[in-house]
């Protein structure tokens, strides 16, 4: 007698996860399928540690029968299934389990439920396992067990149900944010064959493995991300948006259109908070800043940097990820952006210890003995470390699906509002008299040739809807033929130009555009309005921002070779007044 196995669901009951595979997807907009006869890949299935502790794990098959005599000769057969050698056991064997055939031949039998034994899931740990099953039917009582079909799967172990930004939740909204194994590809893999003796030390040892992981991503050959304090390619902390499919297009070693592999504080904070919670860390963002004043950090090396060259850098602020203690003080630290030093004294000068936080205690805003010295002691010069703090931020959702994201955080409006002043106070009086008309064409900017243009640029997003009318164009310098002979002269500039319905708008545009770096601009001289009505510049001289009327814009430098952006700039600003 013939029988195939026709489809296996690990998740059977999607509103627990006791006894059976989480909810999950491949990304947001593709469900993760279960196992069907005929399928191209192995079939995915997420289980937690935590939910599933000495719970009997089960998973429901269906199987069809070709060509089943009417009447069968026996009513039930049973069926099992082994590991394949060379593959995984982590979800060990399939119990034999007594199978209905159905009366009507070449029909599917109704789901069986089997119950797996052996499992090994809390002896692997956290991980990433390939799991194969040769199925096999005993046709007679007591006789040989003769194979019939084989089964491929990818089995991911979570430490516990997912976090914030994820969800468990079956209502369509919810759906999206359950669990992507492509995030979990690289999750999982990273804190891979991670144990321990309770879900306090497994998450410490989960946390510390995506944190370093992130952190690598700056060493990879290929396409590496580098430190960029004017802000990342992939978080925005006023819309509360992490772009996790563009972030996993970087990690699998490609960029999205219009992107450059650079990130910020922001980026990585959302990234560790988003990746270790897919598996169950448990993870909180927060916002170490100093008011309305900037902070110096001791030597650090930054995530693409160098550790033979630490920097020393002045922040405004800058994000962590933190998984919660008894107190903030005691708040563990995970921090993907940056290693710090570990020596007896950072700030003495003698770097010898640079090492990622690891989960190094938070540690009180206040001077403590050195030996004493936790995260924040180390990241903060002895001077600005007892006029700083520590603010909650909203984890961030997910490319901006499921429920609406969560407003900026207090700290954030703060920060606009103070730089909303500081526009107004450089900038002349409000009049709007003849806005500038939408052009959304490349500007023509001698020595540069424009390569690109992507409409309503995500640079240019910003909260109520400000920015009505948007567009980026690229350019590429156009050097002479000399210069063209010389290395390392690739000079190119991003300009992002966007127009709101009124000159208050625009200038509440680009207030949030300035929140968005985390070391302070300075104001440029508009010289008469040669800058527009207000301009800014980065400390490190590679973005200019600039409002004039009902228009705002942005350039970056994003070549190997700096550009003059406050020229651009103010060739930028004359544009808007060309017919």
């Amino acid at each position: 007698m013939a029988i195939q196995l026709q489809s296996i669901r690990f998740n059977h009951q999607p509103a627990s996860a006791a006894s059976d595979a989480l909810n999950c997807r491949v990304d947001g907009s593709q469900p993760a399928p279960d196992w069907i006869r005929g399928a191209a890949a192995p079939s995915p299935a997420v289980y937690a540690l935590k939910p599933t502790r000495n719970q009997q794990l089960t998973i429901a098959s269906t199987f069809s029968f070709p060509g089943a005599l009417i009447p069968p000769p026996a009513p039930t057969l049973l069926v099992r299934a082994q590991p394949v050698s060379g593959t995984s056991s982590v979800l060990g064997s399939v119990a034999p389990t007594s199978v209905t055939i159905p009366l009507v031949a070449g029909a599917n039998t109704l789901p069986t439920l089997f119950p797996l034994q052996s499992v090994q899931i809390k002896s692997a740990g956290v991980g990433k396992y390939v799991v194969s099953w040769q199925w096999q039917v005993q046709l007679t009582p007591g006789g040989p067990w003769q194979d019939f079909d084989r089964s491929d799967h990818t089995i991911y172990v979570t430490l516990d149900l997912p976090g914030a930004p994820w969800s468990q939740a079956t209502d369509a909204a919810h759906q999206p944010l359950w669990p992507w194994t492509r995030v979990l590809d690289w999750a999982c893999t990273w804190a891979q064959g991670v144990t321990g003796t309770s879900a306090a030390t497994v998450a410490a040892k989960v946390a510390r493995a995506i944190e370093k992981g992130i952190y690598d991503l700056g060493t990879r050959p290929g396409l590496a991300p580098t430190y960029d304090p004017n802000g990342g390619e992939f978080a925005n902390q006023v819309l509360n948006i992490f772009y996790c499919s563009d972030f996993l297009q970087l990690v699998d070693g490609t960029l999205p259109a219009g992107s450059i592999p650079v990130m910020s504080c922001i980026d990585c904070a959302a990234a560790v908070v988003t990746f270790a919670n897919a598996v169950g860390c448990g993870l909180t963002l927060k916002k170490v800043h100093n008011g309305s004043q900037d902070f110096d950090t001791n030597a650090v090396v930054p995530i693409g940097g160098n550790a033979a060259s630490p920097e020393v850098r002045t922040f405004g602020f800058h994000d962590i990820a933190v998984r919660p203690g008894a107190t903030t003080a005691k708040g563990h630290v995970y921090d993907a952006c940056l290693k710090i030093d570990l020596e007896a004294d950072p700030a003495s000068g003698r770097h010898r210890k640079f090492k990622l936080a690891n989960g190094l205690a938070c540690g009180a805003f206040t001077r403590v003995p050195k030996k004493k010295y936790k995260y924040v002691h180390r990241l903060i010069t002895p001077a600005d470390v007892s006029s700083s703090m520590i603010d909650d931020q909203p984890i961030m959702s997910l490319d901006g699906i499921g429920p609406p994201p969560p407003p900026p955080a207090p700290a954030v409006v703060a920060a606009k509002d103070k730089f909303r002043i500081i526009i107004d106070s450089v900038a002349p009086p409000i009049t709007d008299i003849h806005p500038f008309a939408a052009r959304l064409a490349p500007i023509a900017i001698p020595g540069y040739s424009a390569y690109e243009q992507i409409p309503n640029p995500r640079r240019l997003l910003v909260p109520e809807g400000l920015v009505t009318a948007s567009a980026e164009f690229w350019y590429v310098a156009t050097p002479s033929s000399e210069a063209r002979r010389q290395p390392g002269r690739d000079q190119r500039i991003q300009v992002s130009v966007g127009y709101a319905d009124s000159s208050s708008r625009a200038r509440e545009a680009l207030a949030w555009l300035l929140v968005q770096s985390e070391t302070r601009p300075t104001t440029l001289a508009t010289s008469g309005g040669r800058l527009g009505d207000a301009a800014f510049q980065s400390s490190d001289k590679t973005v200019a921002l600039v409002v004039y009327r009902n228009a705002v814009a942005r350039v970056r430098s994003v070549g190997s070779r700096p550009a003059p952006v406050a020229e651009v700039l103010g060739r930028v600003a004359l544009s808007f007044n060309e017919e």
